[in-house]
């Protein structure tokens, strides 16, 4: 049976469903990618650009659409442009104020403690935040190259946002009623199915903003944070 990533070589096919499998949990809907996002990834891969430089590019562009919310639906091609910033440093990025370390181990280890230290009495799915905080420092002790410890970062950030949506985000009856709120000026122009990918999109998008610290930008500034 043809699956969405026959065209992508087989050394990709890994990467190609991490990429997919995030921005399923950033917009929502099937794990599904256009013709075009499909080739543009197999370009992309092709050119060795990190995975985590893509995945960063689609929390920034999902940070984007957050200040103005758009009638396009988010695709890989939509976030080119802030990609080849990132990888090429054609324009200076924000990025926030993240200490150097000298290891990939301290980098981690910093990033397990941040996440820690972000915990209040009001925080939700702490069990899960603490076995991702876990795993940081555990993969911090392990001799991986940066390649490996991405590959290994980016599924436990995939499978700590898949379970957040299952177990919280898609119980949170107010949070589609505010995304339906949020997006009135745009029903018109958004019919069917899309319109209820926009509003799981926007769903999404707030439950993402309680686990600022388990993203992919989080992944991609600790890694160059590195003075290797």
């Amino acid at each position: 049976m043809p699956t969405p990533f026959d065209d992508i070589p087989l050394e990709h096919r890994q990467a190609a469903e991490q990429v997919a499998s995030y921005l399923v949990n950033v917009r929502g809907g099937a794990l599904f990618l256009s013709g075009a996002d499909v080739r543009l990834l197999a370009q992309w891969l092709e050119e060795d650009i990190p995975v985590p430089a893509i995945l960063c590019a689609i929390d920034k562009v999902s940070d984007k659409r957050r200040a103005k919310r758009v009638k396009t639906r988010l695709s890989l091609n939509r976030c080119k442009s802030t990609l080849m910033k990132l990888v090429y440093k054609k324009t200076s990025l924000e990025t926030p104020d993240i200490p150097q370390a000298t290891t990939y181990a301290e980098a981690l280890k910093q990033w397990s403690l941040a996440i820690r230290n972000a915990w209040n009495t009001d925080s939700i799915l702490m069990n899960e935040q603490r076995s991702f905080a876990n795993r940081l420092e555990h993969a911090g002790r392990q001799n991986w190259s940066r390649e490996e410890l991405a590959e290994h970062v980016i599924a436990w950030i995939n499978d700590f946002q898949d379970d957040a949506w299952g177990q919280y985000g898609s119980t949170k009856m107010d949070w589609i009623e505010d995304a339906e709120i949020e997006l009135q000026h745009l029903k018109r122009l958004l019919t069917g199915h899309r319109w209820v990918e926009s509003v799981e999109e926007v769903a999404r998008d707030r439950m993402r903003q309680y686990f600022p610290l388990i993203q992919a930008q989080e992944l991609w500034n600790r890694l160059n944070g590195v003075s290797t």
